[in-house]
């Protein structure tokens, strides 16, 4: 590659599905623009899978399937790493104010 190649450009294909990775997936009665308005309703109206599959009158299997590839948010991280040793995890841990994030509390602990 030469320094007249860059900066790199995105080929068209760039974000595109794998086909391989379609063959896999389940099949199910959605068609595209059914899984985007599931989508839809199950990340940003935070809707149950029997309530979007009434909606748009699909078997709820079919539904599940169709979005059981879809991200979620998780409104709070399940891991965290304070590098400290137990006893103090344990001290941190225990001045945790309810709905407070780590750094807070060690913020709080230290005066800054």
């Amino acid at each position: 590659m030469s320094p007249t190649d860059w900066p790199l450009r995105p080929g068209p294909q760039a974000g595109a599905i794998n086909p391989r990775t379609l063959t896999i997936r389940p099949r199910h009665s959605l068609n595209d623009e059914e899984r985007t308005i599931a989508r839809y309703f199950l990340v940003e109206c935070g809707w149950d899978f029997v309530r979007i599959a009434a909606w748009l009158r699909k078997p709820e299997i079919d539904v599940r399937l169709a979005l059981m590839t879809v991200r979620l948010r998780h409104p709070e991280p399940k891991r965290k790493a304070l590098n400290v040793s137990l006893g103090a995890h344990a001290h941190v841990a225990s001045a945790r104010l309810p709905g407070e994030a780590t750094w807070q509390t060690i913020n709080r602990l230290l005066g800054l």
